[in-house]
């Protein structure tokens, strides 16, 4: 858990500085996690629980401190579905998408996976808890779960309720009297809680239908009110149920619902653009809460307001007027891109789909600078273009250029000043997309010092552009690229344009050198290429100049990148380990290379770490062994001066700090982290700012070598044992650093204490 102390109630979009670390220790996780969309709210404990996709925050009453949970914390999974605290027991309980169930408490995390490794051929979400002293009726898309709180145990589990004994997807229940009420997909259902009644059967539950006036339809929500029924309608009225009758009643008719909450005689019914209270006799409706789009609504002791908002995270009028709280991190977890220039990663939220469709999405763009999150939309900027998928820095003219897969380019002084480019600018020749003529689809964006090179997809004339310092144009056709379909664009040292075709759409790799004229075909022939397989997903340059790409069976690269220059049969190089090409059952999503020119590749299956040569695996994480949101890695981006590796993957941002930085050529601003260590740290000491690869040495007081190491670019890390693995004893350490030709040297201390 981490905690968030606020000195005085702010409330503002939260940014807090505890989270801002900005050298995390090495071999540890961050969460980059979204708090913007809020699904779920709960009150326990003087405290008010919020949940997002993937995490957990909650506002303490008793500190006026914001605090999250999340799976660097010991969550179990990601995709939360609802929440429900247990002031009885003091436990959080936390459902999942996919059946998997936690409980939180200030002792820790108790995980049961009982529903998640269950044999089921439907969905197992978790929709709802119902808390009855010692009883929690879990209401599932499968039936309803009896779990014992007290034993931590399922006891029953109730299914097929359906009015022919099939599956009935189950959102809430309640219990009314002595009975068991259910809001399901097809309406209404109740059964009696008597020791008598077998409520595994179907055929002894209640079906209140048209004949009692009750809805038939999708039921989201049911609660007891004024020692009645109440039921929410999807789209439609409230009803109440009482002496075998349900009663359309008059307050939020018509509406969207998707909650219902009592509190203190209150009924509280929430609907995407309003909130209606109701004491039994008066009706008010409230909409001026700050909010765009109301998820849930819940009401405390105090009758104070909890709004869990799709955008702006948790809203309340704890301080009179409504104000937002959102734990920082970026706006949201829909991230295809990460790029990292000058110190700063952005993410970008837009997307392409199979067959170069565009996916909309209008999140922007966030922007991750000494350990907090900038975040640029539409709801603060206008101007921002939707579903942005790649993005450069333009040393030429010193702006960002971001390439929208919709509506053309987006120019960015990396202030607050935005300019899109598109077919109706002066003097452009982007074009529209030949199959959908309202798109402009730029998919990609390189740069050199002299300006970007653009990739146009799927236009009739010109797929590649350039555009110079002096905001000029030049545009290369079809019968020069030999595609109209690129998605990425890399650029090497001798100034060859590697440019990715869609692997949807055919694949292959053209190598084209505008100066020259020339250019190549790579695919899966020999003596053109030779590749795993022609399609291909990322290309990535290490400081070898070694071109490697990443195929959808596994990893290759060519030695040299002249081979337009030369035009002569090529053929790229397919790593062997262990007898075996490199990755060869995996889909290489993305490549990055470290500051130690190692390799890191990204997956459909997890992300893998492989030294220089790629002959031995270092780190291979996945969600079993990781906080990693999912095994399907979208793209990396690493961090130069911290060596912070950065993780897209399809449900959003975690990083990791790892032993390697870009290495100078002498060492500047030499940092050992943490100095001095205590006893019983566990992680690893970083040193970093070396002379690039230099050897690092560490002695004892005397002079005797504990142990010799070799940095990863600027960086190494010291587990603080000997080559024996024994763990060094408290005392004072020296450091000694030299590069090969012992020109760059550096010494220096560190201190193990108690």
């Amino acid at each position: 858990m981490t905690k968030y102390v606020l000195g005085i109630l702010l409330f503002i979009t939260m940014i807090f500085a505890a989270y801002a670390q900005e050298n995390i220790p090495l071999d540890s996780w961050r969460m980059h996690i979204s708090y913007n969309n809020i699904s779920h709210l709960t009150l326990g404990n003087n405290k008010v629980f919020a949940s997002s996709k993937n995490g957990i925050f909650y506002f303490d009453k008793d500190d006026n401190s914001l605090n999250t949970i999340s799976k660097i914390d010991g969550l179990s999974d990601v995709g939360i579905s609802t929440i429900k605290f247990s002031t009885e027991y003091n436990l959080l309980l936390i459902g999942y998408k996919n059946g998997n169930l936690d409980l939180w408490s200030d002792d820790g995390i108790i995980n049961i996976n009982t529903v998640l490794n269950a044999n089921l051929n439907q969905s197992k979400r978790i929709n709802h808890f119902n808390i009855q002293g010692s009883i929690c009726y879990i209401s599932t898309n499968f039936g309803v779960l009896i779990f014992n709180l007290n034993k931590l145990l399922i006891e029953e589990s109730v299914q097929n309720l359906g009015s022919i004994g099939d599956n009935l997807s189950i959102n809430e229940s309640v219990v009314y009297n002595d009975s068991l009420f259910l809001a399901t997909q097809k309406g209404i259902i109740a059964a009696s809680l008597s020791s008598n009644v077998n409520i595994l059967d179907f055929n002894n539950w209640k079906r209140f239908g048209i004949q009692s006036n009750a809805p038939v339809g999708n039921i989201t929500s049911i609660t007891t009110f004024n020692n009645e029924v109440v039921v929410a309608e999807k789209f439609g009225n409230i009803y109440s149920y009482s002496s075998n009758n349900w009663i359309i009643q008059p307050y939020s008719q018509g509406q969207e619902h998707n909650a219902l909450f009592t509190s203190n005689n209150i009924l509280i019914v929430s609907s995407p653009t309003e909130i209606v209270k109701y004491n039994g006799s008066t009706i008010v409706t409230i909409t001026n809460t700050n909010t765009t789009l109301v998820n849930n609504a819940i009401q405390d002791n105090n009758g104070v307001l909890w709004i869990a908002d799709s955008k702006k995270g948790m809203i309340t009028n704890l301080n009179n007027t409504f104000e937002p709280l959102i734990p920082e991190g970026p706006f949201s977890d829909k991230v295809s891109k990460l790029y990292y220039h000058d110190n700063k990663i952005f993410a970008l939220s837009g997307g392409i789909s199979a067959g170069g469709i565009p996916l909309q999405n209008n999140e922007g763009f966030y922007v991750f600078q000494n350990g907090f999150w900038g975040n640029y939309n539409s709801l603060s900027y206008p101007s921002i273009s939707d579903n942005l998928t790649d993005v450069v820095y333009n040393p030429s003219d010193q702006h960002y250029y971001f390439a929208s897969y919709g509506s053309g380019i987006l120019k960015f002084d990396g202030e607050q000043n935005f300019e899109k480019i598109d077919d109706t600018t002066l003097n452009s020749p982007l074009e529209n997309w030949s199959v959908i003529n309202s798109y402009i689809l730029v998919s990609s964006v390189a740069s050199t010092l002299s300006g970007i090179w653009i990739g146009n997809y799927g236009v009739n004339n010109n797929p590649i552009h350039f555009l110079d310092a002096q905001q000029q144009w030049n545009s290369f056709s079809q019968s020069i690229i030999g595609s109209n379909l690129p998605l990425g664009i890399t650029i090497a040292e001798n100034g060859d344009k590697w440019i990715r075709l869609d692997p949807a759409q055919g694949g292959e790799v053209v190598v084209f050198n505008e100066t020259t004229g020339k250019n190549r075909k790579l695919n899966i022939d020999i003596g053109n290429g030779n590749l795993p397989q022609k399609d291909v997903y990322d290309i990535s340059i290490d400081k070898e100049g070694l071109v490697w790409l990443g195929t959808g069976k596994g990893v290759a690269y060519f030695s040299s990148t002249y081979i337009v220059e030369n035009q002569n049969a090529v053929d790229a190089i397919t790593p062997i380990v262990e007898g075996f090409p490199l990755l060869r059952d995996e889909r290489i999503t993305t490549i990055a290379i470290d500051g130690g020119n190692r390799k890191w590749f990204g997956t459909d299956n997890g992300l893998w770490l492989f030294d220089e040569n790629t002959q031995n695996q270092i780190y291979f994480f996945t969600t079993e062994n990781s906080p990693l949101l999912s095994n399907n890695i979208l793209d990396i981006a690493i961090h130069d001066t911290s060596g912070e590796v950065f993780i897209a993957t399809d449900n959003g941002i975690v990083s990791f700090r790892s032993p390697a930085t870009i290495g100078a050529k002498s060492h500047e601003s030499v940092k050992i982290f943490p100095n001095p260590v205590l006893a019983n740290f566990e992680g690893m000491v970083g040193i970093s700012g070396l002379a690039e690869n230099v050897i690092v040495k560490i002695t004892d007081i005397s002079g005797k070598l504990i142990r010799e190491m070799r940095a990863n670019g600027g960086t190494v890390g010291w587990d603080i044992a000997d080559y024996n693995g024994r763990r060094a004893t408290t005392g004072m350490y020296l450091i000694f650093s030299a590069s090969d030709d012992g020109q760059e040297t550096y010494i220096g201390k560190i201190a193990i204490v108690e």
